[in-house]
């Protein structure tokens, strides 16, 4: 009776371990893919959030380059969204034009492992997919592997661990599987067409099928027009923009003679990129201020704003002295070491045709149409 009772408490214990071991390590398959790349987590009544993603098995973290101060002057650096948060998330994108080098090459290995999967990598991937399909059956032999374990005689003790066990197995499984799915599984490495919930409507998404899990899709090489929100005190996020180069200017307001002069925000894009841009609009909370500025491959064009509210800076008010910023891609100006706080905490919202990537809840999205091989 008493090694029946030690060889259950044993057994548990180390069948927890076990579990807490593959729980801590285990993450989405999709997001472990987006995991330390600068993105842009869009969320539902929202406004975007751009950092550097975090991937954990139960939520996300979005590290902020720069610190930012809430209304009340609270600093913060991160955006965390728990497991049961982040089923207002519509997508996280990952733009080609915002990563540097480094994340360029990373991101390439990666894409090129989807290309050039190798007789291991196939095998693995059958096994694994063999594992989900057939993952009730494991689960109810381990239950028998338990009742062998603990002989034929019986206690009301170690009964009472059954369901115990149980359900630290199907804990452990749930963690290294994933929901098998044929239709998707053909189509790995091949252009689709996702259709996916956006408000009241419809998007399409058209790129590569490089992953799917049980909660996302990832897409690569989507070639998509849409508004894009660029907060401009995050001076690094509009540094590392590949297409775009940003000249910023201050002047403060002040008196000239009797005559009272508005304090003016001077702003000057370069259009980098092959096709067209529209700079919309200036906002952030009730604030606005329409654009509506086209800019052509290879162009320029300059506004100047002011109405800024002085909420957007800050500590609540506006430089009292001049500043002036260039924020150019790194291939073609300097890497700055230190950001200046004078920007405002307000989005620049452009819009054009970009290149990214996409990992789509599957709560909102759904493949609709295949293609060829990519």
């Amino acid at each position: 009776m008493d090694s029946i009772f030690y060889i259950t408490i044993i057994f548990v214990f180390a069948a927890a371990l076990i579990s807490f071991i593959i729980q801590r390590w285990a993450l989405d398959r999709c997001l472990k893919h987006f995991r330390d790349f600068h993105v842009s987590v869009e969320q539902e009544e929202e406004d975007p959030v751009w950092g550097e993603l975090t991937v954990y098995p139960g939520g996300i973290e979005i590290l902020y380059s720069e610190a930012r101060s809430d209304d009340s002057g609270n600093t913060e650096t991160s955006y965390i969204l728990f497991e049961d948060q982040m089923e207002k998330i519509t997508a996280i994108e990952r733009y080609h034009e915002e990563l540097d080098e480094e994340d360029q090459a990373r991101r390439l290995k990666d894409v090129n492992s989807l290309k050039r999967r190798g007789l291991f990598k196939r095998i693995g991937r059958m096994l694994r997919n063999l594992s989900n399909a057939f993952k009730d059956a494991i689960s109810q032999a381990m239950g028998l592997f338990v009742s062998q374990a603990r002989g034929k005689a019986s206690s009301s003790m170690a009964k009472s661990q059954d369901a115990g066990i149980k359900k630290i197995g199907d804990e452990t499984l749930g963690a290294v599987g994933n929901r098998f799915e044929p239709i998707l599984e053909r189509y790995i490495g091949s252009k689709v067409i996702v259709e996916a919930k956006n408000g009241d409507g419809l998007s399409r998404h058209e790129g590569i099928l490089k992953e799917y899990s049980s909660d996302w899709i990832e897409l690569l090489e989507c070639r998509e027009k849409h508004e894009t929100y660029f907060l401009v005190s995050d001076s690094e996020r509009l540094r590392l923009n590949r297409d775009i180069d940003f000249f910023l200017r201050w002047i403060p307001g002040g008196k000239k003679g009797r005559r009272k002069v508005k304090a003016v925000f001077h702003c000057r894009i370069r259009n980098f990129s092959d096709t067209p841009i529209r700079i919309c609009r200036l906002e952030k909370g009730e604030y606005e201020h329409k654009l509506d500025i086209e800019i052509e491959p290879g162009g320029d064009a300059d506004f100047e704003v002011k109405d800024l509210p002085p909420n957007l800076f800050s500590e609540n008010a506006p430089p009292e002295i001049e500043h002036t910023m260039v924020l150019e891609s790194p291939n073609r100006g300097e890497h700055l070491e230190k950001t200046e706080s004078w920007l405002p905490e307000v989005n620049l919202v452009i819009e054009g045709e970009r290149v990214l990537d996409l990992c789509l809840p599957r709560a909102r999205a759904v493949l609709r149409h295949g293609g060829p091989p990519a």
